[in-house]
């Protein structure tokens, strides 16, 4: 791009018109440019448009013709005269031949000004840079700049994911963690000046840190004043209404379109769908909008005072369908946030949300059903969440009380194959995993749990000892086993047959252990993309 500048300021006509969406380094990029230009004997000046100067006929070209007046008369001759003379000015001004002219933000000059720029490009009078900002139209004298030819339009993109691995590594001076570069590409947008405070700022707070010689974010990098400022500024031109609908945007998070329309004045979420502010996209059978950045939401939310939430969350809840799982997600917690909603709602959604990854969700949810008046279910998904985010020894702790609590055999085994899972396989401490299986098989008399108890308590072995002894000890029991047991026992059987080599038979059995974890209807403890 660079280049093409350059080629661009020695052509004739000289100049370049830079676009792209903010943040992408239009304005750097023109500076440059214009560095260029210096390198050849000419001197900058920039002139810089904003929404007030567009209100401001001539305005924002004072700092180089001083005695204009402020306000052109509504006499169209009148006007004229003003131009020429503007004009005049100008070219006597520029007349050595030795500037460049920047103009930063030009889809915010006004008519005159946008004309007398035209002017200056097609009379050849200076080279001119002119930065146009792709979230609002521009004056159709700035837009003829590149339609008619005079000189190139200069497109700038986001940093695509590849570059932005290798901007971070370069910043950072060294290797970055995949899942830190795809948040940080999430968060930014492409938008380096996010780019910039998101990285500095989770610096400073050190949740970006280096361990073992690699970069990686160890909590959501903040939201800090300077990032907030800089996303505030992009709605610098929006209205009180348009607003609303933004914060009304971010709450919910996602809506279908018809919910918001529902909700909002339709012509304001077109505008502002228009401008990029919102964004439209088609999921499964519903069409949803949403915010289109996301840092625009995490500031929005932030905004939004706690003593309207409540009735934020009133009105989402009275438009809002339940027939998916997700509308059943959005709906529990617009209906926390309105004020409370019956246990096994929030159990439900907390269910949802967990088998969507959303661990920190379903914790909230779960421990709102408890406190709604849900029992041991909900507080057996609360610590399993807790463990699933990695608070091992909280989650276990609250494993530990349960286990005290148990007194059914469902409960008795459905709390100790979590603490098996946690102690043997996320811990690696297949001894204390073993004690929790035989307490559980003097506790539980259910011969279909205890199967289960058999089949987790072989994993264990698996772990300790390798695949041949879990392949001979578990495969024969495949047959008889059913539900749970059967997927879990499918699923390490055909780990430890591939590992044998015994791919055929494991491929197998992992199809017959993906079809028992469908029929357990989500009541598992694992994944079905580990059968998968």
């Amino acid at each position: 791009e660079l280049a093409e500048l350059g080629a661009a300021l020695s052509a004739s006509p000289a100049g370049a018109v830079i676009a792209g969406p903010p943040g992408v380094g239009k304005t750097r990029l023109a500076a440059e440019a214009t560095a260029l230009g210096e390198g050849h004997g000419l001197t900058p000046i920039r002139l810089i448009a904003t929404p007030a100067t567009h209100e401001s006929p001539l305005a924002v070209l004072t700092p180089i013709v001083a005695d204009l007046r402020p306000e052109p008369p509504d006499d169209p001759v009148e006007l004229g005269a003003i131009l020429r003379g503007c004009f005049t000015a100008l070219r006597r001004h520029l007349a050595d031949g030795r500037s460049v002219l920047l103009v930063d933000d030009a889809q915010y000059l006004d008519g005159p000004s946008a004309t007398v720029l035209l002017q200056l490009v097609s009379t050849g009078t200076c080279p001119v840079v002119a930065v146009v900002g792709t979230g609002s139209p521009p004056p159709t004298a700035v837009r003829a700049l590149w339609k008619d030819g005079l000189i190139p339009r200069v497109e700038l993109q986001p940093l695509p994911p590849g570059v932005l691995d290798t901007l971070l590594q370069v910043v950072l001076g060294g290797p970055v963690d995949a899942a830190t570069i795809g948040e940080f590409s999430r968060r930014a947008r492409g938008d380096l000046r996010f780019l910039v405070e998101l990285v500095h700022g989770a610096l400073e707070d050190g949740s970006l840190r280096e361990e073992v010689g690699i970069w990686h974010l160890v909590a959501p990098a903040p939201i800090t004043p300077r990032l907030v400022e800089l996303v505030e500024d992009c709605w610098s031109d929006l209205s009180g209404p348009e607003l609303e609908v933004l914060e009304l945007s971010a709450f919910a998070g996602s809506l279908q379109h018809s919910e918001l329309l529902q909700l909002v004045d339709p012509a304001l979420a077109a505008g502002l769908e228009r401008r990029g502010f919102l964004r439209t996209r088609r999921h499964r059978d519903c069409l949803e909008i949403g915010l289109a950045h996301p840092l625009h939401a995490d500031v929005l939310r932030e905004r939004i005072p706690a003593v309207a939430l409540p009735a934020l969350a009133q009105s989402l809840v009275a438009v809002a369908g339940e027939e998916r799982d997700e509308d059943k997600l959005r709906v529990a917690v617009w209906r926390l946030d309105a004020g409370g909603a019956p246990p096994e709602v929030l159990f439900e959604a907390a269910e949802i949300a967990r088998w969507g990854y959303e661990f920190g969700l379903a914790e909230r949810l779960a421990r709102a059903a408890v406190s709604a008046g849900a029992g041991f279910e909900a507080r057996l998904l609360a610590a399993q969440a807790v463990i699933l985010q990695g608070r091992g020894a909280e989650g276990e702790a609250e494993l530990a009380r349960l286990s005290e609590e148990a007194v059914t055999d469902d409960d008795h085994a459905r709390v100790s194959i979590a603490r098996m899972d946690q102690e043997g396989f996320y811990g690696g401490r297949i001894d204390d995993a073993f004690r929790i299986a035989e307490q559980a098989e003097s506790r539980i008399s259910d011969v279909s749990w205890l199967d289960e108890i058999t089949a987790r308590r072989a994993g264990l072995l698996m772990a300790a000892h390798g695949p041949r002894i879990f392949a001979e000890k578990v495969s024969p029991l495949l047959d008889r086993l059913t539900g749970r047991a059967l997927a879990w026992a499918c699923h390490l059987t055909s780990y430890s047959l591939s590992r044998l080599g015994r791919l055929r038979e494991a491929l197998e059995v992992a199809d017959q252990g993906l079809n028992a974890r469908v029929d357990t209807n989500g009541r598992s403890d694992w994944y079905p993309c580990y059968h998968v």
